[in-house]
């Protein structure tokens, strides 16, 4: 993101600042001086929602239109929205257009000289204070030397704009929109002349779904219509093992014949399985668009570690049941030489007798180790599912906004920014 966009950025949001809360403001703009002249404060203080929206809107336009360089749809729409919301920084913001506009025209445009003149002087006379009061006289300076030197005066009143022309203007952002009003093509963000009456406006993107509304225009109106499109969903399709658990910027999605679906943008795909070490990858998917994600997955040390120690408690019970045996059969012996020689005390029924205690003790002992050895093989298996790290997309909540002070965006050749007034 570039420096003079974030500015531009911050220049709208600050506009709906100032635009919800300008009823209380005193300061921002003092009675004009020359043509067209804006309603007196009084009016301002009492301007309705629907008007302070309406601003909001056309600033957007001509903001969207000044950054491509289209002067004369920047002029219209600034020149909109100071009709709607009459502060100085805006006149200023028109004032800009109408002075590029001319300087980068192939001929002088007489018209565009005489009204940055006039919205140059509004916004000095206006706002004494304003911070860009001093460009604003040097560039009237310059203005009123070329309009002595355009001996255009009839000229100039016969190429006045007219502002009650009828007109839409589209705004569509995505990437390599198409416009078109009543299947005629269309540029977007420029004003194109319409009939008053209902028109058909249709915008489409590679990557998203068709726009298309119906529009209602009346006689001398300049209607903006905001083609908001909606990217279609990327496909991820995924190779990886049966059972995994697949998870887009930190929820869970289902696995479906191998893909996915996600909205476009820039995600975190992890996948999870128990026993195995987790696979994450940051992917960046267009609108529509298809990408293919081998996950292979290692099986983890945990896991590893308790198959070892399972066998082992295997090998240990096997050895358990040997000894188990052995001491059954010495047991069984002591007892026979017992019955037939019916002395205790004879040698060859204590060494029976020795050797059944000496397994029976080998096997109790084995036993115990090849349960426990089953219990931790156990917990190591069972507890063994491995979390993925956290998505270093996941978006940070705004700041509450603070009221108080009150800002006013302008717009000027290097950029944006906003203008202060109020207290705190």
């Amino acid at each position: 993101m570039t420096p003079a966009f974030a500015r531009s950025c911050s220049a709208l949001a600050a506009l709906c600042c100032l635009l919800f809360t300008a009823s209380r403001s005193r300061e921002a703009v003092a009675q004009p001086t020359t043509a067209p002249a804006p309603p007196p404060p009084a009016e301002k203080s009492a301007a309705s929602d629907a008007d302070r929206q309406e601003a909001a809107r056309m600033f957007g336009a001509g903001e969207m239109a000044f950054k491509k360089a289209d002067y004369e749809s920047a002029a219209q729409s600034f020149e909109a929205a100071y009709k709607a919301f009459p502060a100085a920084e805006i006149a200023f913001s028109a004032a800009q257009a109408y002075r590029l506009g001319n300087s980068l025209s192939s001929q002088p445009r007489p018209a565009y000289v005489k009204r940055a003149i006039e919205l140059y002087e509004l916004y000095v006379t206006s706002n004494r204070q304003g911070s860009r009061v001093r460009d604003a006289a040097m560039h009237l300076d310059a203005l009123r030397k070329l309009w002595r030197e355009l001996d255009a005066d009839a000229a100039a009143r016969a190429a006045q704009m007219r502002y009650d022309r009828t007109q839409l203007t589209v705004w569509a952002a995505a990437e390599g929109a198409e416009v078109t009003v009543d299947g005629k093509a269309a540029t977007a963000y420029a004003y194109v002349d319409v009939e008053p009456g209902e028109h058909v406006v249709a915008v489409s993107a590679p990557g998203h779904f068709p726009f298309e509304q119906r529009v209602s225009v009346a006689k001398g109106a300049q209607v903006p219509v905001a083609a908001e499109l909606r990217a279609k969903p990327a496909i991820v399709r995924i190779s990886t093992e049966d059972g995994a658990e697949v998870s887009v910027d930190g929820r869970p999605v289902a696995l479906v014949e191998g893909k996915i679906e996600a909205s476009a943008g820039k995600r975190f795909l992890s996948i999870t399985r128990a026993g195995r070490e987790p696979f994450s990858r940051e992917l960046n998917l267009r609108p529509g668009g298809e990408i293919r994600v081998s996950a292979p997955l290692a099986t983890t040390s945990r896991r590893k570690a308790a198959r070892w120690v399972m066998w082992g408690s295997l090998g240990m019970a096997g050895v358990t049941a040997l000894t188990t045996t052995i001491a059954l059969i010495a047991d069984g012996k002591a007892v026979d030489q017992r019955d037939e020689v019916n002395q205790p005390s004879d040698r060859d029924y204590e060494k029976w007798r020795s050797r059944r205690d000496t397994f029976r003790t080998a096997a109790f002992t084995t036993g115990a180790i090849a349960l426990a050895g089953g219990a931790v093989a156990a917990v190591l298996y069972f507890s063994d599912h491995q979390r993925a790290g956290a998505s270093p997309f996941v978006e940070e909540e705004a700041p509450a906004r603070k009221s108080g002070p009150q800002f006013t965006p302008m717009v000027w050749a290097e950029g944006a920014g906003v203008t202060v007034t109020g207290g705190f």
